[in-house]
C-alpha cells in the first residue's frame, strides 16, 4: 500500500480506540507471535494468557521509531486495574 490511511478515521486507529474505550473486561490468549499491532492490542487487555510458545515483539524499538496506537499510555496503565484507568478529568 503506497499511501496507507493514517488519520483518526483509519481502520487501525478506530480499532485501537475501541479497545482503549471498551467498557467490559477484555481477555486475550497468545499461542504464537504477537508483533506490532498484536502486541499493542494485548496492552489494552485486562487479562492476557500467554502460552510457552508465545513471542511478543515491538519492532518499532529496533527501528528507532516512536510507537503508535497508544502503546506508551497502555503500557503505563497495564499494571493498574481497568476501574482505575479512567480519565480523572472526565469526573
Amino acid at each position: 500500500m503506497q499511501n496507507p490511511p493514517t488519520g483518526e478515521d483509519s481502520p487501525v486507529f478506530r480499532f485501537i480506540n475501541l479497545l482503549a474505550t471498551f467498557e467490559k473486561p477484555l481477555l486475550a490468549a497468545v499461542d504464537g507471535k504477537g508483533i506490532g499491532l498484536g502486541l499493542t492490542m494485548l496492552l489494552h487487555c485486562d487479562f492476557v494468557y500467554a502460552s510457552d510458545r508465545a513471542s511478543l515483539v515491538a519492532p518499532f524499538v529496533n527501528l528507532g521509531l516512536v510507537p503508535r496506537g497508544g502503546v506508551l499510555a497502555a503500557a503505563a496503565q497495564a499494571r493498574r486495574p481497568r476501574a482505575r484507568r479512567r480519565d480523572p478529568a472526565a469526573g
